[in-house]
């Protein structure tokens, strides 16, 4: 009876791996799901069922029939999970995304319908306008960046928070092989152009730091200023945007791979790597924009430094934005970094001691921006303007206005003893 059960969860496991690579497989040449779905369920159906007959004639009782049954009832009880698994959609409690007072609409030359909101100075000034890039890609926060940068409105500064394509409030797209930081450019110059100046202020935390450095690479000269707040990598060989997860406890990461090891959702993430079409079409942005929710809420203790208060949970995040970047069919980055090193743009770049990122993401910036400043806070994490909210901003209303900065410049190049992430 032992062996009778060994052999069946291994019928069942190889009959479940054969049926989800032949899907795979089939995906390769269509985002038609009912056909690389079907094509997945008969293979399933075929390898459990020929499987079960070699094993009932080594265990000798193909003719034993309450075991041959007991057999077929456990194949055909695991087809209906998997069915139910793959084909149920993903249904979260609807959360209606912050609509922020004042909030607009750019439609772009690329075809990017982009959510913005516009925050005016109170005060006369001629400061070039600040544009606020978030991070992600894919986590929009307009609500909450848009109060928290909109305190530099009282130093004469317009602002502008926006969605970028893909996420919060503007479209995403159809091919989701679009999502680029090439096209991110690309929609940042045609905002700058919508907006009407020639120069503008760039502040860009985590992936909006990356935009905002290919823009410099590109259209340096409309750049006044630059912050680079905990900035993602500028050198393609830095792979630390995965030590995400790192930083959590064990007893935080069991609901993140709950999350992440649901049947539909592995499903998911294996077509994007054959074919980001047939993804799409499987799950479309609206049930998969309602899981990356669920998900990025769960993860929000490795974006802070322990003791300190999470940020908001989030809703309408962008997944396949997010998640396209970490596929075969994502366009190399280019490395941007020599690039910079002509630049004179005055820079300030902002890392914390609880960052996920590498401290080489940092450095990047700092050796190839030759006008730049590194500022190094303790005791906060990635999301540092959340963690340390004063402090980061009479960094940020010192450095855009001119004045001497309240904190002392880090001037080394090797991270500080108690920075927790990788080097």
């Amino acid at each position: 009876m032992i062996k009778l059960v060994i052999l069946a969860v291994i019928n069942t496991v190889v009959s479940i791996i054969a049926g989800v690579s032949v899907s795979l497989w089939i995906a390769k040449f269509t985002a038609e799901p009912a056909f690389f779905l079907s094509a997945g369920l008969m293979a399933y159906i075929v390898i459990f069922f020929v499987m079960a007959k070699i094993f009932f004639r080594i265990l000798g009782i193909r003719h034993i029939r309450k075991y041959r049954m007991m057999i077929y009832a456990a194949g055909s009880l695991m087809m209906v999970i998997l069915i139910t698994g793959f084909l149920l959609p993903y249904h979260a409690p609807h959360e209606a995304s912050i609509v922020v007072k004042g909030q607009q609409r750019w439609d772009l030359p690329s075809g990017s319908k982009i959510a913005y909101v516009h925050l005016s100075s109170d005060k006369a000034s001629s400061r070039p306008p600040i544009i606020f890039l978030h991070g992600g890609p894919g986590v929009a926060d307009m609500a909450g960046d848009s109060r928290y940068f909109g305190q530099l409105t009282s130093e004469g500064f317009d602002v502008y928070v926006y969605d970028e394509v893909g996420s919060g409030h503007s479209s995403r797209l159809k091919d989701v092989r679009g999502y680029t930081v090439d096209r991110d450019v690309e929609d940042l110059e045609f905002i700058r152009q919508k907006i009407g100046t020639d120069k503008i202020i760039l502040i860009g935390h985590s992936y909006g730091g990356e935009i905002a450095a290919h823009y410099m690479s590109k259209y340096g000269s409309h750049v006044e200023k630059a912050v680079f707040i905990s900035p993602g990598p500028i050198n393609p060989k830095d792979t630390s945007s995965a030590n995400l997860i790192n930083r959590l406890t064990f007893t935080e990461k069991l609901p993140v791979y709950k999350e992440l090891f649901a049947p539909r959702a592995i499903m998911t993430y294996g077509l994007l790597q054959v074919n980001p079409d047939a993804a799409h079409h499987f799950a479309g942005d609206k049930e998969m924009d309602a899981r990356y929710d669920k998900l990025y809420a769960k993860v929000l203790p490795a974006l802070h430094a322990k003791g300190k208060p999470h940020g908001p949970k989030l809703s309408n995040l962008g997944f396949y934005v997010s998640q396209v970047s970490f596929t075969p069919w994502a366009k190399p980055q280019p490395d941007i970094r020599h690039a910079l090193s002509k630049s004179d743009t005055e820079s300030l770049i902002i890392k914390a001691s609880a960052d996920y990122l590498s401290w080489s993401s940092a450095i990047d910036y700092k050796k190839a921006l030759r006008n730049s400043t590194l500022i190094y806070f303790p005791d906060a994490g990635h999301n540092v303007y959340q963690d340390l909210p004063n402090e980061v901003m009479a960094v940020l209303k010192a450095f855009l206005t001119d004045r001497p900065l309240p904190v002392e410049a880090y001037k080394g190049i090797n991270p500080p003893a108690d920075y927790e992430g990788v080097h």
